[in-house]
Formats: structure tokens, sequence, C-alpha cells
């Protein structure tokens, strides 16, 4: 059993950075001990998500980044490895929305639902979804912060008078617009492994001043997140992977063009298992682009996290029965990791 987190790859503040540690290794603590107790890998990331959600300093639920006018709207998707999957873009009033897509794709999987051969839906908006699940709504006011709104004001005054607004007065305010000051979509992911099946989350607030509508990787199975069997071209190698999950982060546009997550998952078994080489493809090491992502790998015998990213910084915590740990780095270069958790 393990659970993996990351909270995005981007820019993250100095200030904050201990607070950033301190989430990873929250949430990874909360993930291991529902496995513990029994529970299925797609509500652990569900649980584990809203952990995320919930801290003001991610870019997801809770201080979302806000909308053009002003608003938040939210993406979340979450796949496993039973081939189930739902994505939901663009929703508004959820604090929670990776439950949200849970509960969409649980709905959605009834009978009433399939019958007549009818097919399941991998994305739906975000009021389609509330409307279909009943789920419970709260005011835009309950999840702008301080910081998503100086950001936004920010923003807006420049982009209408062309020009920076050097400081406000407010130290940690500053040191949140300091953070926005280049492209940065910090979307916050869950990969949870159960025993029996791989799950893989991903929750986001988009970058800030986009239009309201847009649909960014967080939502997007295959672009933002996925989970893919592998074959093994060696049946009888014990080291031979079978199962790798990916969740990216970083620029939206970006991912979704390169379908992130699915081709990072396939470039392992290009690479027949040897994930550093997976993601150095995945990215390159010349000009990176400005994203990240976290893979694992699970086989019968292991399973291993990788990490990689182009941007400025990239935060995850991992735990397992054998080993957890939090892995906080700045860019040099590109970063690339692998290791053995399980």
């Amino acid at each position: 059993m393990f659970v993996a987190v990351h909270v995005g790859a981007g820019k993250h503040s100095d200030a904050k950075w201990n607070g950033y540690k301190k989430l990873c290794k929250k949430a990874c603590a909360r993930g291991m001990d529902l496995l513990r107790s029994g529970v299925d890998s797609n509500k652990v990331v569900v649980e584990v998500s809203k952990i995320l959600e919930d801290s003001p300093l991610t870019n997801a639920g809770t201080g979302s980044q806000l909308t053009v006018k002003g608003t938040v709207e939210c993406d979340a998707s979450i796949m496993d490895s039973n081939g189930s999957g739902m994505g939901i873009g663009s929703v508004s009033g959820v604090t929670h929305p990776t439950e949200l897509a849970l509960q969409c794709l649980d709905e959605l999987q009834k009978p009433k639902h399939t019958s007549f051969g009818r097919t399941l839906p991998r994305l739906l908006n975000g009021q389609s979804g509330v409307d279909l699940t009943g789920h419970p709504t709260c005011q835009d006011e309950q999840l702008i912060t301080k910081e998503s709104l100086a950001v936004h004001l920010y923003w807006k005054d420049a982009i209408a008078n062309q020009t920076e607004v050097v400081t406000t007065g407010d130290r940690d305010i500053d040191e949140t617009i300091a953070s926005k000051t280049d492209v940065i979509e910090d979307t916050v992911g869950v990969i949870c492994f159960d025993l029996k099946t791989i799950s893989v989350g991903s929750s986001s607030g988009g970058p800030t001043m986009k239009p309201c509508g847009r649909i960014g990787p967080a939502a997007i199975l295959g672009s933002g997140i996925h989970v893919q069997s592998i074959n093994s071209s060696s049946s009888d190698s014990p080291t031979t992977p079978t199962i790798t999950a990916c969740c990216a982060s970083g620029h939206g546009e970006t991912i979704m063009e390169r379908h992130l997550a699915s081709k990072c998952c396939t470039l392992v078994q290009t690479h027949q298992g040897n994930v550093d080489s997976a993601l150095c493809d995945a990215l390159g090491s010349s000009d990176p682009p400005y994203v990240g992502v976290m893979l694992t790998v699970v086989s019968p015998d292991y399973a291993e996290l990788g990490y990689a990213f182009g941007t400025d910084s990239m935060i995850l915590g991992y735990a397992s029965e054998r080993n957890s740990g939090v892995i906080a780095e700045r860019k040099g270069s590109t970063t690339m990791r692998g290791a053995v958790i399980m």
C-alpha cells in the first residue's frame, strides 16, 4: 500500500515552503491511515484530496485562483486501474471537486444511465455534475481567500493599466503576488494503491485571470492524469512493471497539447520500466516545458515513485508501510528522480 501527493509544479513561496511540506506529510499520513483501515483507493484519493483542497496554500478548492470575473471555477478528475475515470470541469461553488468527480462516476455507472448501450461520459461541465449528483454547493466567498483575491486584484489592475503594482504593503500578500508573476498553474495530485487498485486524482483552480468556462488538464483524463497497464516484454522478468499512474502539473495548455500524463505512462513501457529515462524523454533536458509530473510504477514485487519538473520548484510527499518522505526541490535544470517506495 502507498499514497503519494504533490502540491504543484510551479513557483512556491519561500515563506510557505515549510507549510507545503507539512501539508504533504499530513495528507500522506491520512492516506495511510485510511488504507490500513481498508478504505478503497478511489475513496482514499478523495479524502486525501480534501486535505489539499481545504488548504489555502494550494490552488485547488479553497484558495483557488480567480477567473477574469473574480469567480472560482475548479477542475478535477479521478481514474483507476480498473478502467474507470471521470473529469469535472469549470465547477463553481464546490469545496471538494475531486469528491464531485467520483460521485459523478459512481452515479453514471448505475444501470439507469447505462441501459440501451449508452456510453459512460468521461467529462462533465461543473453544473451538470452538481445537477446529476445533488452535490451541495456554497457561495464563492467561502472559497476565496485574502491572498487569492489580492492576486486577482493585482492582475486586474496591471492588465487595465498595462503596468505592474510593486507592493501592497502586506508581506504575505506581496510574497504570494511575487510567486504569481510567472505562468503558474499549480495543480495538486494524489496517487494511491490499496494492494488491488491504483487510483489517481487531480484538482486545480486553474490560472489566475483565466476566462470563465476554461477547462484545464486537471479535468482531462490522459492529459492531467492517467493510469495504464504495461505489457511485459519479458514475462518472466520479476522487475517488469505492470501498472503505471501519472499526474501532471504546471502550464495547463502545454500539458493538454502533449497529453502529458498518458505520454509519460507510455514512455515507461518504451523504456522497459526505466522511470528516469521515461521522464527524461517526456520532458527533455535542454529546454524543458514549464510542467512537472509525478509517476508511480507498480509490479508484483515493488512500487517506484518518480518525478520530474521544468518549473521553478516542485513539492511532493509519499508514504507506505516501507518508508515515507517529503521531497521539496528547486530547479537547477530539469530534475528527475526515482525511488522504490514499496
